[in-house]
């Protein structure tokens, strides 16, 4: 029998020496244990002594970028990456938390992923930047077939002083290194209502870089575009048969690439909304966004397209926050090609957090650089997928 499946809400009491501030500041740091060897109390507060003293080590650089008045730190990626790379300059394995910089420093986190693969004994020590400024420490431990991760996370309060916001050990049930370099694993969680509505069943950390080239070009045409609410990168289509792409579900993502909104119930553009139909946009509007980003004739466009017979107006579905929760797969983009015709093919593999798995399935998508900027999808083409791995998709509209 288990000896005990956590220790919650366990207290830190007492004062920490902060670095170059010369005050001392209470700390009541949450500790969360889901392992047979629970951390100690000694063991956590040298944790949180350890963090601090390591974000101290870029509080400057914070200090610089961070909001003038009392408000949330947010980080631009440019911003993120120039953390990151502060991290790597200390010679710290490092990433950050959405896997959109390379591994900085890698060598150490390959040799615990390919110790992983082959079953042997082996740890590693790697750290995650956030958008809130922000990093964990995270050490993986393997042992006699059983694996367990010990995290710290700190974050920045308004003041832009460092704060350790939680301490965790956790057995990891599913721990993997992939031939694609991905650290990929599952930690053991309380239960899923304790878990809450933001529990992620599988993370996932890159540790082979990417070519740079194929990050911009995902940046560019894939991620903003992603696979909620419409088909464009789960269906066979191209401009010689558009087979059964939904325009009408195309038309929010074109207005999100052309404007930056999205459209939700609280941002609207102006456009009128009913309950039954959806957000109600007129026949001109329709026609220009759309056109934006497919060279399709404006003729087949209304013929491919459902109109509303009352308003006269194309219907589409705006976004609401159920849409904005799910855990969609995320695209990226493997490879890519330059054609004779100046148009560019793009291999894209998804990422599934709630498999696990770093190809769910994977696509081929040729769009048209245009001058001046912007370009055209040209077409989409399934290549693999794995029973039940697309997003769920339904047509809405009338036939």
């Amino acid at each position: 029998m288990r000896r005990q499946a956590f220790l919650w809400l366990l207290l830190l009491l007492g004062l920490l020496c902060m670095a170059g501030c010369g005050t001392e500041r209470e700390a009541a740091v949450q500790v969360l244990n889901l392992t047979d060897a629970p951390m100690t109390e000694t063991q956590a507060r040298q944790l949180q002594e350890l963090a601090l003293t390591e974000a101290l080590e870029y509080q400057e650089y914070i200090a610089q970028v961070g909001p003038s008045e009392t408000a949330n730190l947010t980080l631009q990626q440019e911003q993120i990456a120039r953390v990151v790379q502060l991290f790597a300059d200390l010679g710290r394995t490092v990433v950050d938390a959405e896997n959109h910089c390379s591994m900085e420093n890698p060598e150490p986190a390959r040799n615990f992923g390919r110790a992983v693969q082959r079953g042997e004994d082996a740890s590693l020590v790697c750290y995650r930047i956030y958008a809130d400024g922000g990093f964990s420490r995270s050490e993986f431990v393997c042992r006699g077939g059983v694996a367990f991760l010990t995290n710290v996370r700190v974050a920045w309060d308004n003041s832009l002083t460092p704060q350790v916001v939680s301490i965790s050990k956790r057995d990891l049930p599913e721990l993997r290194y992939t031939d694609k370099g991905y650290l990929i694993y599952r930690m053991r969680e309380l239960d899923s209502v304790a878990a809450g509505p933001d529990y992620v069943p599988y993370q996932m950390i890159r540790v082979e870089p990417l070519d740079a080239a194929c990050r911009e070009l995902c940046s560019t045409y894939i991620r903003p575009a992603g696979y909620a609410n419409h088909n464009l990168f789960l269906t066979d289509w191209s401009q010689a048969d558009y087979g059964e792409l939904v325009w009408n579900d195309l038309f929010p993502v074109c207005y999100f690439l052309e404007t930056g909104t999205l459209l939700t119930s609280h941002q609207c553009a102006g456009y009128s909304f009913s309950a039954s139909a959806g957000l109600l946009i007129p026949a001109e509007d329709y026609g220009r966004y759309i056109g934006c980003y497919f060279a399709i004739d404006p003729a087949e466009l209304e013929r491919r397209s459902y109109r509303d017979p009352d308003s006269g107006c194309y219907p589409t579905r705006i976004f609401t926050s159920g849409d904005m929760s799910r855990r969609l797969p995320v695209p990226e983009v493997v490879a890519w090609n330059r054609n004779a015709d100046g148009t560019l093919t793009l291999t894209v593999e998804a990422l599934d957090v709630e498999s696990g798995t770093d190809c769910a399935f994977s696509h081929q998508v040729t769009v048209l650089p245009r001058d001046g900027g912007g370009w055209y999808y040209l077409a989409n083409q399934l290549l693999c997928a794995e029973s039940g791995q697309l997003p769920a998709y339904e047509n809405p509209y009338p036939d």
